[in-house]
């Protein structure tokens, strides 16, 4: 870490707090108007991490909510820029999941829908986050959320992201964003719906034993099962996620602002209080939200009440001349000027015409009607022989579906390399199979797919180290991207890149601790 300064610009720095996007952060104090503030700054030449700096100060400068950080300044210090904001006295959400708290699901739900508010507040101004994660989420003593860390945000009419890079945290992109597809508001909604399920869970919702993995994952596969331990929020909150998290952007949220209404739904619901006035106007709920259990009990009870009286009167003898009830289902519609009094319900024993008698010819016996009506001829098939039914090779055919099925499942979930061992085995005893050949190239395609999200999760992290002066690590993620990928473009600039920093700090420092001549 870099030598603390004592002063940035005409602020006295007092500690430092830590580092964030791009830059160190340190708790300083504004002698001017008697406050404490906290200043990123970036050291760096590099004039793309400058502009991209910049971009954090104009994108989070024009944004004024409740549930933002609040931006004063923007100024340069010798080795780079500054960036003066709101000193925030709380935790980051990242550390509250580690604490187990806030402990109660009211609390939880409130903390996401202002995450919710700050974010539609963000896009209506057309800044898009991109880097939305627990880390980048404080909340003070008080329960105020807000969005912090604008450094990778893209404006409206205005993208600094090379085509085909990636920026942002891996664990939390949306799949559009780790293949470096166009990204959008929709983007934050669907890291959003990460932090909810880790935040109302306790777990990630991307597991794996690497970062490909966990990417691999975000793009192809499933997340792990939510579960929580009341069954009613578990139940509601269900199809909430599954619509943030949809991996088709079109089938998701269309506004941070939808999500902020469902997720009040769910408060409501759940016979809690709302958390919060959501946004400026109050959009109904758009997923149908089910019942929780406690209130979905008497329906089921009236209903077996129903039976039961109806089965009861249907066995109650009846006297003689008594009108049978007629079939609600055969009776026409009533016309709407036909009289009450003629509804059939209305007729008693006493009143009733007499009814003609049933016919009483006599049923026809089928056993004498089998014994007079000839039967159709029937031709009879000879047994077939035994050989016949067990067919050879049938153990060997149940054997190769089994195995086809494996395949399927495992490139269904993702484990490309699982899949395409299987489909190999497959045509290792078939090699006319047309299944597996099939199969076989559907799994190397995703395999490369998998390996080329993985190159550029990995030089999107590179590219953050970078930003945040971590020089070293950016060189070595660099560095292990060639090896995988020796015909990378990005990975060859991002070395030189980081290379080129690297050197200019190391001259920087040695001319700081240079002695004076005599």
């Amino acid at each position: 870490m870099a030598a603390i300064p004592e002063v940035i610009g005409k602020y006295r720095v007092i500690r430092y707090l830590g580092d964030g996007g791009m830059g160190s952060v340190y708790l300083a104090h504004d002698a001017g108007i008697d406050r404490e503030v906290a200043i990123k700054l970036v050291r760096t030449a590099d004039e793309s991490l400058r502009r991209r700096f910049r971009t954090e100060a104009q994108s989070a400068g024009r944004l004024k909510h409740a549930n933002i950080v609040t931006v004063h300044e923007y100024g340069e210090f010798e080795a780079g820029p500054y960036l003066v904001m709101e000193y925030i006295e709380g935790l980051t959400l990242s550390k509250l999941i580690e604490r187990g708290e806030p402990s109660t699901t009211r609390e939880k739900l409130a903390l996401l829908i202002q995450a919710c508010q700050g974010l539609a507040h963000a896009h209506r101004f057309g800044v898009t986050h991109r880097d939305i994660k627990p880390s980048n989420l404080m909340v003070d003593h008080d329960g105020v959320l807000k969005i912090v860390d604008f450094g990778i945000a893209r404006t409206s009419g205005r993208d600094l992201t090379v085509t085909g890079k990636v920026v942002g945290t891996p664990a939390y992109m949306a799949p559009e964003q780790i293949q470096g597809g166009q990204t959008d508001h929709r983007s934050d909604i669907f890291a959003l719906s990460l932090v909810m399920f880790e935040l109302l869970s306790g777990q990630v919702a991307f597991t794996g034993d690497s970062d490909y993995a966990v990417i691999n994952r975000i793009v192809n596969g499933a997340p792990n099962p939510f579960t929580h331990p009341d069954a009613d929020l578990e139940r509601l909150i269900r199809p909430v996620l599954a619509r943030a998290m949809a991996r088709d952007a079109d089938r998701r949220y269309q506004s941070a602002s939808e999500l902020a209404a469902d997720l009040s739904g769910v408060l409501t619901r759940l016979g809690e209080p709302q958390a919060s006035r959501v946004l400026d106007t109050e959009p109904q709920p758009t997923v149908p939200l089910p019942t929780p259990r406690r209130w979905r009990r008497w329906p089921a009870v009236v209903a077996i009440a129903a039976t039961v009286s109806i089965a009861a009167w249907a066995a109650w003898p009846r006297r003689p001349g008594s009108v049978e009830p007629v079939n609600p289902v055969a009776v026409p519609e009533r016309p709407a000027d036909t009289p009450p009094a003629v509804v059939a319900p209305a007729v008693t024993p006493d009143t009733a015409p007499p009814l003609p008698a049933p016919p009483t010819a006599e049923r026809p016996d089928p056993v004498k009607a089998a014994e007079t009506t000839s039967p159709p001829p029937v031709t009879t098939r000879s047994p077939a022989p035994a050989a016949a039914i067990a067919l050879p090779g049938a153990a060997e055919s149940a054997r190769v579906r089994t195995q086809l099925a494996a395949a399927k499942t495992a490139e269904d979930a993702g484990a490309y390399d699982k899949a395409v061992a299987a489909y190999q085995s497959v045509l290792n005893e078939r090699p006319g199979d047309t299944v597996a050949i099939e199969g076989l190239a559907s799994a190397r395609r995703g395999q490369a797919r998998a390996r080329d999200a993985a190159v550029k999760a990995r030089i999107a992290e590179a590219e953050q180290k970078l930003g945040e002066g971590g020089y070293d690590d950016a060189i070595a993620i660099f560095e292990a991207v060639l090896k995988q990928d020796p015909d990378s473009l990005e990975a060859v600039a991002g070395l030189g890149r980081a290379r080129k920093a690297k050197a200019a700090e190391d001259a920087l420092f040695r001319s700081r601790t240079k002695k004076p001549p005599g």
